[in-house]
C-alpha cells in the first residue's frame, strides 16, 4: 500500500500541471469565436462559466479531481500505518499468550 500512495499524489501533480499549461491556453488564445454574428450566436451557446458543461466548472472539477488523488494517496499511507499498528499489536498478544 504504501508503495502505490505517492502514485497518487504524482497523479495529482501531473493534473495540477496540465490544468496550470490548459489555463494558460486558454487565457492565451483568448475568445475563440468573433465578434460577428456568427460569433455571437455561438457565444451564446457556448457555456463559459462556472455552470455545468462550462469551462469554469470543467476546470474547477479538474483541480478537485488533483485535490482527491493527493487525498487518496495520503489515505492510502494512513491505512497502510493503521493495519502495521493492528498487525504489531496482534502479534504482541499472541507473543504473551505463549509465554
Amino acid at each position: 500500500m504504501r508503495a502505490i500512495a505517492p502514485r497518487f499524489a504524482q497523479i495529482g501533480d501531473d493534473i495540477d500541471t496540465a490544468l496550470t499549461q490548459l489555463k494558460a491556453g486558454i487565457l492565451r488564445e483568448g475568445r475563440c469565436w468573433g465578434f460577428d454574428e456568427p460569433g455571437k450566436q455561438f457565444e451564446k451557446g457556448y457555456p463559459q462559466g462556472n455552470e455545468p458543461g462550462g469551462v469554469g466548472y470543467t476546470l474547477d472539477q479538474l483541480g478537485k479531481l488533483a485535490q482527491l488523488l493527493h487525498s487518496v494517496g495520503t489515505q492510502i499511507a494512513s491505512n497502510a500505518n493503521s493495519i502495521d499498528r493492528q498487525d504489531e499489536h496482534n502479534a504482541r498478544q499472541l507473543r504473551e499468550r505463549s509465554v
